[in-house]
């Protein structure tokens, strides 16, 4: 278990064994170099002074470089699940986002169906008013013929 020191929360990190191995492979070397390093100033310095390095000192070396070891595995995972962390971070915010956008866009398409269905509604009254206004004027014209009285109908059909 880390803890973060930003936020003091504390995170598992699940690490595959390769992933394990390389972290440890890296690390390896980093401190295998620094021994190196360390080991030549060393002889230089004890080369000055003629004197062997004690068992003390060399376990302070040992122990010096096990905690460098430890430190740079420890900063390798913090690295490692901040990214991870970062990621699903961002993706949680992609996915909000994503659907603040279709909420929107429904809000919107509903708006321009109500828009749509009024200006069908305004032109369906306009052409039923147009039908009955023109459906007036046909009955007014066919009541005409048929104001004339019964006896001239039945004048017209006798000489028909």
């Amino acid at each position: 278990m880390l803890q973060d020191e930003k936020t003091n929360e504390c995170f598992w990190l699940e690490v595959e064994n390769s992933q394990k191995l390389e972290i440890i492979k890296a690390s390896q070397v980093k401190l295998k170099r620094k021994v190196d390093l360390k080991s030549k100033l060393r002889y230089d310095n004890e080369a000055d002074e003629s004197e062997a390095v004690s068992d003390h000192e060399s376990e302070n070396i040992m122990e010096g470089i096990r905690e460098d070891i430890r430190e740079d595995v420890r900063k390798g995972i913090r690295e490692d699940v901040r990214k991870e962390i970062s990621e699903k971070i961002r993706e949680g915010i992609r996915n909000e986002i994503r659907d603040e956008i279709r909420e929107e866009m429904y809000e919107i398409c509903k708006e321009i169906r109500k828009e749509i269905c009024k200006e069908l509604r305004r032109e369906i009254r306009k052409i039923r008013e147009a039908r009955n206004t023109s459906d007036r004027s046909l009955v007014v014209q066919n009541r005409t013929p048929f104001k004339l009285s019964s006896s001239k109908i039945l004048a017209q059909n006798l000489h028909s």
